[in-house]
């Protein structure tokens, strides 16, 4: 996993219940960032705003926050038809997924 540019991990806290989904669900939000990237270039605003509402509703749900924070974000500029900041907020979620150490902990009862 790569530190970043300034060598800090970002720690992120799931429950150790869906450890087996997490890899998977990273590597998703990756492959959606680089297709908003190309979406955004096309200025496809409607499939860039189908994406960003599954990063809303999910990111929470896997314990990602600043996912479904982006996410929200991502879904305005693509209202306002803003291609360059999707573009942006795009990489910028790249790499704070690069950097990211997932840390799983038990459920609280």
């Amino acid at each position: 996993m790569s530190a970043g540019p300034n060598g800090h991990k970002v720690k992120v806290w799931v429950e150790s219940e869906i450890k087996s989904l997490v890899p998977r669900y990273i590597q998703n939000r990756k492959n959606d960032m680089r297709e908003m990237i190309e979406l955004a270039k096309k200025r496809d605003f409607d499939a860039i705003q189908f994406l960003a509402d599954i990063m809303i509703g999910s990111g929470t749900i896997f314990g990602f926050d600043f996912i479904s924070a982006v996410g929200q974000s991502i879904q305005k500029a693509a209202a306002d038809k803003n291609s360059q900041t999707i573009i942006e907020m795009s990489r910028a979620l790249i790499r704070y997924l690069d950097r990211i150490e997932v840390v799983y902990v038990s459920p609280v009862a």
